[in-house]
């Protein structure tokens, strides 16, 4: 067997060009310039690049490796540093095109990474701190890489520890027989005792190699580990295999036990461990040493004049080898038994396209949590699912639970742009730095992001008033409405949510019986289309609507909906329906108000706020939450003579509405909207998840109507082609177990709402229809 046949990357050259030739290219396509020093890799050609503003390393891919593979790295390269935005990683430098690499004429890729400064470990003196360091730094990485995905990520690599068994057929390359025989014994015990146990681990994309030249730290304070270089050997692998490789190179090996505990410790107070993962640990170890034997042997025999580069980790892999060998299995497993394993179970599976259902009871911990959650906020509040989730943290579509679970996110709206998007973060972070008062003084950034709201509305939707919340934002049109329009009556669908004001939950009926609407408040059915034409039948309900308030002695004031009736089980379609019942509340002398904190900001796909399918123009339009992607800021639009009465007798301040850090945080929201393209996103992938969605539906009698509007898709669980809330419960609770956080609305709680962050990817929406077509197999 040749190399070739394990791995052609492995036995390949890597690219050849002269400098000014790759210089002329940083010029045409990135206007860079400056002097360029070439660096050592294996397999690729690199230069650092010493630039009039800034340092930057110039890469040029192996032909042998495929375009996707590279662009899987920097793919996972953007999402370890929006997850993490402090981790000390390179960042991928854009063309002048906007584009993060170019294909040459030679077919090789180019790419033009941020420069870290740092000495490489392998050339600063190892320490117990230092080897502590690269733990936890390491454990950071990995946990940032949760979620991740990739198609190419799951790649036959041979550095891979997981294909260890593959490196028979190199191991005559190691000259020393003793060493050989140990590194022989050391694939007998992968085989039989690692091998079986894989399966079951944890699984993620690792970086795969975290040694000591890929490693920096600062010459000054050698202990301090300041940043992790090349991302090329990135894999989808159990996830303790990047533990291992770290390991392998921190060993000590004097005392292999104590320092492996120490190690595995260290990487634990960042990423906890697991039990299995415990357990195989020296086993990966020291298959990781052999890996490194077997192949740079191979490698210094076919390529002598590069010899000493290759062979460079040769010397403390033999060491570490013979070191653990020593030591024996018994006293590496004691050593390691001193570490306190997680103890949550496991819920799905390592490969990211199946699970396996967990236990579906509260650990010990969140037991506790939910009774002093109890205690301390009494018997008002709920929480989701029967088993509730405990969160960490959030990034992009993903949420995280302490045992470093990820949960894809497909609910929350609230985080429009992707849970903690690093642009927000550092938008609202750089603000409340410099200034943050009430709107009652000047501030450019106020009236900029006013200016820039306002732009993306009809032009006679004029002005726009801070609060918030969207509630805040509802009562506060219910005030301006009443002093237009001098009525109190309000229509709303039969299931509508618009707030929790005590106003606002007057005319929210999904609140419940236990929330009493107001004697001003009329409810009239959501616009079914199932049902007849929705403009006909919803205008005629608003009419006969207006007409019992007016028997009552009630003069109208106001039509609120929800652009897109999600509380009422979401109806889209057919877009216009809407365009009458707004006609039908002005000839009463009432204004029409359209709630677009669900809806807005380019969810519908196809326009950036909901009441826009329907080529109508409100007297009003509320915004939530979504607006600041979480930050509290929300705000009413409004045409000039909604206010004109209201202005003249009343004042409006709200301290913290639409102040500066709000505006900038909000601003930022705005603008990753805009050059991210998501309402663009939302519309590409929301109809490739409602397609996913309707072949599910030929498979599965369960799943009945589906209706959407780009990222805002709604599913109904049937028995018999009734509605069984029942049912949808389950497939809620289901799906959480499977690490799909979802919920279900409606009247009768029996249809599915998917309102994923509009980052929402073609790859999650696979995931999720592959998860929710498992479940619906098992269960019926």
């Amino acid at each position: 067997m040749t190399l070739s046949s394990i791995s052609p990357l492995l036995d390949s050259r890597p690219p050849v060009f002269d400098p000014e030739t790759v210089a002329g290219w940083l010029a045409a396509h990135w206007g860079l310039s400056g002097q360029l020093s070439p660096l050592t890799s294996e397999r690729d050609l690199n230069h650092r690049l010493d630039a009039p503003h800034g340092r930057f390393v110039v890469k040029i891919a192996n032909l042998a490796e495929p375009h996707a593979m590279t662009r899987f790295q920097t793919r996972a390269l953007r999402h370890a540093a929006a997850c993490d935005p402090t981790l000390p990683i390179p960042h991928v430098v854009t063309t002048r095109d906007g584009t993060e690499d170019v294909i040459l004429p030679s077919g090789h890729l180019m790419r033009v990474l941020t420069w870290l400064d740092g000495a490489p470990l392998a050339t600063l003196p190892p320490s117990p701190l230092q080897a502590a360091g690269v733990a936890r730094l390491g454990a950071r990485l990995a946990r940032a890489m949760q979620g991740f995905s990739d198609p190419a990520a799951d790649h036959s690599l041979q550095w891979d520890i997981k294909r260890a068994a593959q490196l028979r057929p190199l191991l005559p390359h190691i000259s020393d027989p003793a060493l050989r025989a140990v590194a022989t014994a050391t694939l007998d015990r992968f085989d039989t005792r690692v091998a079986p146990a894989l399966p079951a681990l944890r699984w993620q994309v690792i970086h795969g190699d975290l040694n000591p030249h890929n490693l920096l730290g600062d010459p000054a304070a050698p202990d301090h580990v300041t940043g992790i270089l090349d991302f090329g050997d990135m894999v989808l692998t159990p996830m303790v295999c990047d533990l291992a490789i770290a390991a392998a190179y921190c060993l000590d090996p004097a005392d292999p036990a104590a320092s492996l505990a120490a190690f595995a410790a260290a990487w634990a107070t960042e990423y906890p461990l697991t039990a299995a993962e415990i357990t195989v640990l020296p086993d990966l170890v020291a298959a990781r040493m052999v890996t490194t034997l077997a192949i740079t042997s191979f490698r210094a025999a076919r390529y002598p004049e590069n010899a000493p580069y290759i062979l460079r980790n040769f010397p403390s892999a033999a060491q570490g080898l013979t070191a653990l060998a020593k030591a024996g299995p018994e006293a590496l497993s004691r050593a390691l038994a001193r570490l306190t394993p997680m103890d949550a179970p496991m819920t799905r599976d390592p490969m990211p396209n199946a699970f396996v259902p967990g236990a579906g009871n509260l650990g010990p911990t969140e037991a506790a949590m939910v009774d002093r959650r109890q205690h301390l906020l009494g018997p008002a509040y709920r929480l989701f699912y029967e088993t509730p989730v405990h969160l960490l943290r959030g990034q992009g579509v993903w949420l995280y639970d302490p045992e470093g679970n990820a949960y894809l996110d497909t609910y929350n709206n609230v985080a429009s742009v992707g849970h903690c998007h690093p642009r927000v973060v550092a938008a609202m972070a750089e603000q409340a730095a410099t200034l943050a008062t009430h709107t009652r003084y000047l501030h450019d950034g106020v009236l900029e992001y006013a200016e820039r709201l306002l732009a993306h509305f009809p032009p006679d939707l004029a002005h726009v008033m801070f609060t918030c919340t969207g509630s805040e934002a509802n009562d506060l049109a219910l005030r301006l409405a009443r002093a237009a329009t001098g009525g109190t009556g309000i229509i709303v669908t039969e299931n509508a949510y618009h707030g929790v004001t005590a106003s606002v939950a007057e005319f929210s009926p999904s609140l419940g019986p236990g929330v009493p609407l107001g004697a001003h408040v009329r409810t009239i059915p959501a616009p079914d289309a199932r049902h007849g034409d929705p403009a006909t039948t919803f205008t005629a309900h608003v009419q006969a609507a207006i007409d019992d308030l007016i028997r009552h002695g009630i003069r109208p004031a106001l039509l609120i909906v929800d652009t897109v009736f999600s509380s009422d089980g979401l109806f889209t379609d057919p877009p216009g329906f809407l365009a009458p019942a707004a006609a039908a509340i002005r000839a009463a002398g009432g204004l029409f108000l359209a709630d677009e904190v669900q809806p807005g900001f380019g969810r519908t796909g196809g326009h950036m706020w909901g009441f826009q399918r329907h080529g109508v123009t409100p007297d009003m339009v509320s915004l939530g939450k979504p607006m600041g992607n979480g930050y509290p800021v929300a705000g009413l639009v409004l045409q000039p003579h909604v206010i004109a009465e209201f202005g003249a007798k009343a004042r409006y301040f709200n301290t913290f509405g639409g102040n500066a850090v709000a505006a900038a945080t909000a601003m930022a929201v705005l603008s990753v909207i805009e050059e991210e393209g998501l309402m663009q996103n939302a519309a590409r992938v929301g109809a490739t998840f409602r397609a996913g969605l309707e072949t599910l539906a030929t498979r599965h009698p369960a799943m009945g109507d589906i209706r959407s509007a780009g990222l805002f898709l709604a599913v109904d669980i049937v028995t018999d082609g009734r509605p069984d809330r029942a049912r949808a419960g389950r497939l809620v609770n289901a799906l959480r177990e499977a690490g799909i956080l979802i919920s279900a609305t409606g009247p009768q709680g029996h249809t599915l709402k998917i309102r994923p962050p509009l980052v929402f990817s073609e790859d999650n929406a696979a995931l999720f229809l592959d998860r929710l077509d498992v479940i619906l197999r098992r269960d019926g």
